[in-house]
C-alpha cells in the first residue's frame, strides 16, 4: 500500500474581493443580500439603490478567474443564486476594473490589487457595521469579502531549491513583495 505524503499548506497572502463601481457613482455601503441580487439580476436599476433612473451594468472576469469564483463562493452560492445571463464577461481583473471605471451605470467584482481607477464600495454586514476594503481590514478579518492565498506542497520538500523558495516565501523578505504587489500581507500594520 502507498503512502502518500502529508500535504503541506502555507498561508502566502490574503486578498479583499472589492465590489466596485466608477468613482461618480453616488451609491453608498452595500450588504452581502443586496450584492447577491445585483449579480443574479434581481436589481437591475441603480434608483432601487438609490442612485440615478438607470440600468445595472453587471462586469465580472472571466469564468475560473479568482474573483469570479470567490463572487460565486462567497456570495451566489451560499444563497442558491447564479449569475445573471447579461453579465459582461472581462478577460482578466484589470480590465474588469478599467471597464467599470468607465461606466457610470457598471458594477463589478475584483480583487483589491486590481482596484485601479474603479471606487471601492464599503460592505454593509448583517448586524450594521460598515467594513471599508483596507489592507488592516482584511488583516484583521473586519472586511467580510476577503480570501486567504496558500501554497501547498506535498509534504516537505527535498530538492533544495524548493525549500529555498518555500523558506523566502515565509520570510518578511516575501511580504514585503506581497505588498509592492497589492496583496495583503501579513506584516503587522499599526492604524
Amino acid at each position: 500500500h502507498m503512502r502518500v505524503p502529508a500535504l503541506l499548506t502555507l498561508l502566502l497572502a490574503l486578498d479583499g474581493l472589492a465590489v466596485i463601481v466608477a468613482p461618480g457613482n453616488p451609491v453608498g455601503p452595500l450588504g452581502a443580500e443586496t450584492i447577491a441580487k445585483i449579480f443574479s439580476g434581481q436589481l437591475t436599476s441603480w434608483v432601487e439603490l438609490g442612485g440615478r433612473r438607470a440600468p445595472i451594468h453587471v462586469y465580472v472576469s472571466a469564468e475560473g478567474a479568482a474573483a469570479s469564483d470567490s463572487l460565486d463562493a462567497q456570495i451566489l452560492a451560499p444563497r442558491k443564486l447564479m449569475l445573471v445571463g447579461g453579465a459582461r464577461r472581462m478577460a482578466n481583473e484589470a480590465a474588469l476594473s478599467d471597464a467599470v471605471a468607465a461606466d457610470p451605470d457598471g458594477i463589478g467584482v475584483t480583487s483589491l490589487s486590481f482596484l485601479r481607477n474603479a471606487r471601492a464600495l464599503d460592505i454593509a454586514t448583517p448586524c450594521g457595521i460598515v467594513a471599508r476594503p483596507t489592507s488592516f481590514a482584511v488583516k484583521a478579518e473586519e472586511y467580510p469579502l476577503t480570501r486567504r492565498l496558500y501554497v501547498y506542497t506535498a509534504g516537505a520538500p527535498v530538492e533544495p531549491t524548493a525549500r529555498q523558495l518555500l523558506a523566502y516565501l515565509a520570510s518578511d523578505r516575501a511580504q514585503a513583495v506581497i505588498r509592492d504587489t497589492q496583496f495583503v500581507d501579513q506584516s503587522v500594520e499599526l492604524t
